[in-house]
């Protein structure tokens, strides 16, 4: 990656379908810009998915390993932690490329989960759940299940229907392969307790309680009628 080819990148965001404005991402020297672009560029709206790889790996390797003692260190992790986790989607999505993927997605994973700190940019139980997929989809679902079984051991349950992202998606993974080899009833249970975990407005969780009390009468219809609560944005507690 040049400052030229940088350059035509920038151009290319700016006056593509999201039009951010040019002072976000001009600057090829600075850290900060170039995820930006990156970010921009791995947008579905630009599909710009290679030079967003090639412009994420040339950061990492140039500013992102070490912190330099400049300005925060929150800010620095928050961006390290989210740009690990995006190469690895990245090279998953384009390569198929399952030990790029899972190194560099275990990497954001254990340095999130080395702190306390509430991240802006990513969530510890979203990057898990990437990790997850990625295993799932190499064909390794004792891998998943294992992990799975886990991670519920180590996490102290709370509140019932707190919003926990671990055990969010650990629930759904499990829903989704017992799904998977047609164990209806299982899938159910398995997706309920996901659920107990999301936030949902009263009328919505109302819903998913009458799924439940009639599931006997069609395993595989309420799954699928469940199922179409799980597609939100949620702000988790954990």
């Amino acid at each position: 990656m040049n400052k030229e080819r940088y350059d035509e990148l920038v151009q290319i965001v700016v006056d593509g379908p999201l039009h951010p404005p040019k002072k976000l991402v001009e600057d090829f020297y600075k850290w900060q810009s170039r995820l930006m672009l990156a970010r921009f560029l791995a947008n579905e709206r630009y599909q710009q998915y290679t030079p967003a790889l090639e412009l994420m790996e040339y950061t990492l390797d140039k500013d992102m390993r070490n912190f330099d003692g400049k300005g925060s260190y929150e800010e620095y992790l928050d961006h390290k932690v989210s740009l690990l986790s995006d190469l690895g989607v990245l090279h998953w999505n384009l390569y198929k490329d399952g030990e790029k993927a899972l190194k560099y997605l275990s990497e954001s994973l254990e340095l999130a989960e080395s702190v306390d700190y509430e991240f802006s940019l990513s969530n510890r139980g979203d990057i898990w759940n990437k990790k997850l997929k990625v295993l799932e989809q190499l064909g390794d679902e004792e891998k998943v299940l294992e992990a799975v079984r886990k991670k519920f051991i180590e996490i102290e349950r709370e509140s019932t229907f707190d919003t926990n992202s671990y055990l969010y998606y650990g629930n759904l993974n499990l829903a989704q392969i017992t799904q998977s080899r047609c164990d209806w009833k299982k899938a159910v249970e398995n997706l309920k307790e996901a659920l107990n975990y999301l936030e949902l407005h009263d009328h919505e969780r109302e819903s998913v309680d009458e799924l439940w009390e009639k599931r006997d009468e069609d395993y595989e219809r309420t799954y699928r009628e469940m199922e179409k609560f799980i597609d939100r944005e949620v702000i988790w507690s954990i």
